[in-house]
């Protein structure tokens, strides 16, 4: 797992293990400001604003979908860091652009995501948290 952050305006990535988190890192975002981390270096606290994406641990079992949500591919632009391209799951009714505003965590979930950095290195994850307040501009289809 790993968390990317907004370091002096140079994009930097964190591997650590989230300190304090139980069940989904979603959930554990929307109730702090704060994100903690166990890293090769020690322990790290973060403000949520300084962080520009989380690549959350694979879950080992996928809760169960409780409402039926439309799949929609989409992409994002975090500058500096990477374009980001997945699947946004819409609640009946919503867009895209409720989606990207109604987040109580201040990050948008993508899954199925691609990672497309600025040197041509494409990684892939499950899920990626993508922040509202790094993001160049906000989910656009694709």
């Amino acid at each position: 797992m790993f968390t990317m952050r907004f370091e002096r305006f140079d994009a930097s990535v964190l591997v650590g293990e989230f300190v304090g988190v139980q069940g989904r890192v979603s959930d554990a975002l929307a109730g702090s400001r704060t994100i903690a981390l166990l890293t090769g270096d020690g322990y790290r606290e973060f403000d949520s604003d300084e962080v520009l994406a989380i690549v959350p641990p694979a879950l080992a079992e996928r809760p169960e979908v409780r409402i039926a949500k439309r799949r929609v591919r989409v992409s994002v632009d975090v500058p500096g860091m990477a374009s980001l391209r997945g699947d946004c799951h819409l609640l009946p009714g919503a867009t895209i652009w409720d989606a990207w505003q109604r987040s109580a965590s201040g990050f948008a979930a993508l899954t199925d995501a691609e990672i497309a950095f600025p040197d041509g290195t494409i990684e892939t994850a499950d899920v990626i948290l993508v922040s509202r307040h790094a993001a160049a501009t906000g989910l656009r289809a694709t």
